[in-house]
This record gives C-alpha cells, structure tokens and sequence, in this order.
C-alpha cells in the first residue's frame, strides 16, 4: 500500500479502517513482515492532519514518495495524487504539502470537503 494507501486508509470511516488493518497481509511499509501497526496508525493520523503521506525508502530503497488523497462527493476516498522518484527523503517531504493542495482542490472540484468546511471526514 505504500504511501498511497496510507492516504486512502486514513480518510476511510473508523469501521472500514479497523477492518483492513486487521488483515493478514498488509503492505504499508513494503513486505507484510515488516508491517508496524502502530507506526502505521501514526502516519495515517498524521495523513488526516496534514493531508498527505509519505514512503521515505519504506517499499523501496531509494524511492520517496508522498500522496495525497482524492474525496469524492461522500468525502470518500476515490483516488490518490503521487509523486515519487529519486529525490531525497527531505525533498519528498518538503513536495508533500504541495501534493495535499493538489489533493484537496480536486476533491472540491468533485464536491467533497476539506479545510473543516462541514462535512469535512477530517473533523469527525
């Protein structure tokens, strides 16, 4: 799941969440036997402040990744935004809030809210 489907995990209802990271096999931090619970609850808890998450050499030595996710209209996650390469760790950080500004206006354009408007997942 990577970066990825930490952005998506983290704007997923408490129900729905609770169920996936009680799978058998998840790939967060690349191989399911490295799979951290608890490091993985802080990212996701980070993503729904921040809006966005990062893979800093988690799945793959060398690549950084950040993603950002996309809400539909039910502020529900329908996507991600990505950008990863080769850059450094601290320079995938720094293009993190850029991801999540990217992620936030095209989850607006499709109808969900963010920013605390009402109705933003965030704020439940």
């Amino acid at each position: 799941y990577g970066c990825h489907g930490k952005a998506i995990a983290a704007f997923l209802p408490e129900k729905e969440l609770a169920v996936l990271l009680k799978d058998k096999k998840l790939y967060f931090q690349g191989d399911p036997a490295k799979f951290d619970k608890d490091k993985t609850i802080k990212d996701i808890e980070r993503c729904r402040k921040d809006w966005f998450a990062e893979d800093l050499e988690e799945t793959s030595p060398g690549l950084n990744a950040v993603a950002s996710p996309v809400l539909g209209p039910n502020s529900r996650p329908t996507g991600y935004i990505v950008l990863l390469g080769l850059a450094s760790a601290n320079t995938a950080h720094q293009y993190g809030p850029l991801v999540a500004g990217a992620g936030k206006d095209l989850s607006r354009k499709l109808g969900a809210k963010v920013d605390g408007e009402p109705g933003d997942p965030a704020r439940s």
